[in-house]
């Protein structure tokens, strides 16, 4: 089990022991830190004193007896997270969801494994992918909060590692590309908002789709991905009326058990412009960097109900004119045509018009065993991603990128 802060406390020296004192705000001033200074009070003697050892230390009532409950505390495990890692009061304010395991579970007790129990417990119907993404979101901020203990900063960041948490490097992106094949799409989300972070913020006021799908593609194995891959979705409909459809980004590789596996990527990127005019109802015409920043770092930390709750405007080319929608609603549409390109794709190849399949001269198709799956990747700004994944079956084709 890794270090409670008792064991912590028992390694510092008196320097390090009062900048302790210091960081709890119990109401102790100078004179009472130099008083302990003076007689020499390490971290290993500490948690030993009693009331009757502070007053000879000549501190007055009333630092006694706030030291000795804080001594207390910290002998009985009870002292609160909050007040042993400060960035949590943060979490707790955001009201992050499933972040309560974060402020009534001992630190030294954290893990994914416990955590995703502890949710299981209290949670009905929970996601797995919404409460692994708050699991990393919440280890991430402790681990760069520069108010955390340094021995504290030590433990998330074997928990970090544990999670796969990847960086933007050929091993990271190939891992992250190997979990995707499986269904984990976790670790390729992480890599999207590394490389969002590599761009000026100023970027994103005129990022868009096209954009958003250029940076996926650098993110994959050349050889494994196609973007634009042509289906007829339905040959009984006319061109521009949902005969044709085209797939995102094709990815294909051999998963874990060494089998082929297929991935439809579906991309949907929310501009920060957008979601702005959504809160105005109207378009921010002229959206001034201090308020597209403000709303980027607000969205990051939103849960996602509010999230997908928010309104969002955009330009409708068919009718000429800004829509309104819910973020929510977006999604769903996203999931939607997921739905159609993977029931299009089962079918095999089609070489006319007039049946339903892939038409691209870019996929190969065979017959044998392989895996389809479907994820559907948003982003919203420079720093959040949803996704969404339509769980992979097993079917009798298989596909090879020509």
């Amino acid at each position: 089990m890794p270090k409670s802060l008792l064991d912590i406390i028992k390694q510092w020296n008196t320097d390090k022991l009062l900048d302790f004192l210091r960081s709890q705000e119990i109401n102790l001033d100078e004179e009472d830190f130099l008083l302990l200074r003076n007689q020499k009070i390490s971290g290993s003697s500490f948690p030993l004193l009693n009331k009757k050892d502070l007053l000879r230390c000549k501190l007055k009532v009333g630092p006694v007896v706030t030291l000795s409950n804080l001594i207390t505390e910290i002998n009985t495990r009870k002292l609160p997270n909050e007040k042993i890692i400060p960035v949590i009061q943060d979490v707790k304010h955001f009201k992050w969801i499933y972040s309560r395991y974060f402020y009534i579970i001992p630190f030294e007790e954290w893990s994914f494994n416990h955590f995703e129990r502890w949710v299981l417990q209290n949670y009905t119907v929970p996601k797995k992918e919404v409460y692994t993404r708050s699991f990393f979101k919440i280890i991430r901020k402790i681990k760069e909060d520069p108010r955390t203990l340094k021995e504290i900063k030590e433990i998330v960041s074997v928990l970090d590692k544990k999670l796969g948490i990847v960086d933007d490097n050929p091993v990271d992106k190939y891992l992250a590309y190997k979990s995707m094949l499986k269904g984990n799409i976790l670790p390729f989300a992480d890599l999207i908002l590394n490389y969002h972070k590599s761009k000026s913020f100023r970027e994103f006021k005129d990022y868009n789709e096209a954009a958003f799908q250029t940076a996926i593609e650098l993110l994959l194995p050349t050889k494994h991905r196609q973007p634009e891959v042509r289906l007829v979705v339905d040959g009984s409909k006319s061109s521009g009326a949902g005969r044709f459809g085209f797939i995102d980004i094709f990815v294909n590789g051999v998963n874990e058990d060494r089998m082929k596996s297929s991935i439809i990527m579906e991309l949907k990127y929310i501009s920060l412009v957008g979601l702005l005019s959504g809160e105005k109802e109207k378009w921010a015409e002229k959206a001034d960097y201090k308020s597209l920043k403000a709303l980027d770092d607000k969205i990051e930390e939103e849960a996602e109900d509010e999230l997908l709750n928010r309104k969002y405007l955009y330009w409708c080319k068919e009718k000429k004119k800004y829509e309104q929608v819910l973020v929510r609603g977006l999604i769903h549409n996203g999931m939607e045509q997921l739905r159609r390109y993977m029931k299009t794709v089962q079918k095999g190849s089609v070489n006319k018009y007039d049946g339903s399949g892939i038409y691209d001269d870019k996929i190969e198709v065979m017959k044998g065993e392989g895996y389809l799956g479907g994820v559907l990747v948003v982003s919203l700004g420079s720093k959040r991603v949803l996704t969404r994944v339509l769980n992979f079956k097993k079917i009798n084709l298989n596909f090879s990128i020509v």
